[in-house]
């Protein structure tokens, strides 16, 4: 298995070019999906003063076994992952872009949510019953004003 599966992989760029950006968006694909997919996505949000980044993880996963496996079978491909998110990161900080909001997938928001809310953050927390692993109109526009209220 590679030490470091994710780190050549592409990160596919779109929108406002970076220097000139008014916020940046660092999207990941899930399981079995794609950066094109995610791309899509930044397009459907319809907000070109943003930057939009979506790293493309190798083999169209970013972990190859089971979060219910032991750790230590999935390390190198998580460590590879984190390490490709943080140059991502370290790009839009050298554009002066600081993080505002961070989006999770419904499997860790309640977790996540009481964490950053500990922390500090104002959490925002929405789950759309029923609805699976998919996007729902309401979210493109709870996320368009989530950017409209960054650039305000």
């Amino acid at each position: 298995m590679p030490r470091d599966p994710h780190r050549d992989q592409p990160v596919l760029v779109g929108g406002a070019p970076l220097a000139e950006a008014a916020g940046a968006l660092v999207l990941l694909h899930g399981r079995g999906g794609s950066a094109q997919d995610m791309l899509d996505l930044a397009r459907d949000l319809d907000r070109p003063r943003f930057a939009w980044l979506v790293p493309e993880a190798a083999g169209r996963h970013w972990y190859p076994y089971s979060l219910l496996e032991k750790p230590e079978r999935n390390r190198s491909h998580l460590s590879s992952a984190l390490a490709l998110l943080k140059r991502v990161l370290e790009k839009i900080a050298a554009a002066h872009v600081g993080p505002e909001r961070v989006v999770l997938p419904k499997r860790r928001v309640v977790e996540t949510a009481t964490v950053f809310a500990r922390l500090g953050a104002t959490v925002t927390q929405r789950v759309y019953p029923g609805l699976g692993h998919a996007i729902h109109p309401d979210e493109i526009a709870v996320a368009r004003g989530m950017l409209d209220a960054v650039v305000a």
